[in-house]
């Protein structure tokens, strides 16, 4: 058999020998897809490529770390972003490992970084609690990916959904209906997303001259059974923004209460489009997280870093889009 050569490869994939060799080095100036389609290329056709220091695309093994909280609830968002993410790595010839947090104690340190640890990089799914997050970032000494969720402080490489500018479309959608009174719904004190999505809001009413009122502005409860809930105000806007489906669910069920329809009485936008059930009235008008995009470009960042990049961490926001159910009424 033919001893494979650089030029074999470069022919095979119509580029340069140059950039193939550039590619099987590490050299910069060679984007991450065509380095791993010239890598895959290379053992296809019977080549070591790490005799020219490349490591092979299927030898890397990614961490990735949930809470608890984020797995147990409903339908779980963070459960497909999970699946999608493992998914988009076994598409780079990745292995996987998965370990969701004990949602009451989550432990200080992850089992995948415990006793010296197997794997070459690792990401967080969802935001953790900061004194893990401190003891993995002091410990860890792999790279590190943090999807839908950002600390600043810690310099990690992030992927986020555009928080800000969905959250800014989805009331948009309702002021373009006609609402002058749009309240809020969500947790904007205790996460950044939450506070993204609340500026977002804010945006969309100062732009289109509409109050903002105090009063309208809502986080969600917790019975004494421990459910949760939401408590509406005895006077009510026309219409409120959701920051996530699964608040919305919650809505929904006190305007019910309340004796109120959807969208007759009171409209809703929401953020996520993952609900995976129809409600009364039909679907809701939400913005869709692109989580496929996410995974994608999560995995992406991992592997550059886990193949020697340590330029400046970078936060990666991925765009969704807007998509129109039967919960906004338009006003004359």
């Amino acid at each position: 058999m033919a001893r494979i050569t650089q030029r074999d490869i470069a022919d095979a994939l119509g580029v340069s020998v140059v950039t193939v060799s550039n590619a099987l080095s590490g050299k910069k100036g060679v984007s991450e897809e065509l380095r791993g389609e010239i890598i895959r290329k290379a053992e296809e056709l019977g080549m070591n490529p790490g005799k020219y220091g490349a490591r092979s695309m299927d030898h890397y093994t990614i961490g990735i770390y949930v809470s608890g909280w984020y797995i147990s609830v409903g339908t779980s968002f963070y459960w497909e972003m999970y699946q999608k993410t493992a998914y988009a790595a076994s598409r780079r010839r990745c292995f996987t490992m998965l370990e969701i947090s004990d949602k009451f104690h989550e432990e200080p340190l992850p089992r995948l970084l415990q006793d010296g640890g197997k794997i070459d990089g690792l990401i967080i799914i969802g935001k953790i609690r900061e004194d893990s997050l401190q003891k993995i970032m002091e410990t860890a000494k792999i790279p590190i990916v943090l999807m839908d969720f950002n600390d600043p402080s810690f310099g990690c490489d992030a992927v986020l959904s555009e928080n800000y500018y969905g959250m800014y479309r989805a009331t948009q959608c309702l002021a373009a209906a006609g609402h002058r009174e749009i309240g809020f719904l969500g947790d904007f004190a205790a996460y950044r997303n939450g506070m993204e999505r609340f500026f977002g809001y804010r945006k969309c009413l100062m732009e289109r001259g509409l109050v903002y009122d105090p009063a309208f502005t809502l986080t969600e409860k917790k019975t004494s059974s421990g459910e949760t809930c939401v408590e509406l105000p005895d006077h009510l806007p026309t219409a409120f923004a959701c920051s996530s489906d699964y608040l919305a669910n919650f809505m929904v069920q006190a305007i019910e209460k309340r004796g109120l329809r959807i969208p007759e009485d009171i409209s809703i936008a929401s953020y996520d489009h993952y609900l995976q059930k129809k409600l009364s009235f039909g679907e809701l008008t939400t913005y869709e997280v692109d989580m496929d995009k996410m995974a994608k470009t999560a995995v992406k960042r991992l592997i550059r870093r886990m193949r020697g990049d340590t330029g400046k961490p970078i936060t990666k926001y991925v765009e969704g889009k807007m998509v129109y159910g039967d919960s906004i009424r338009r006003l004359k």
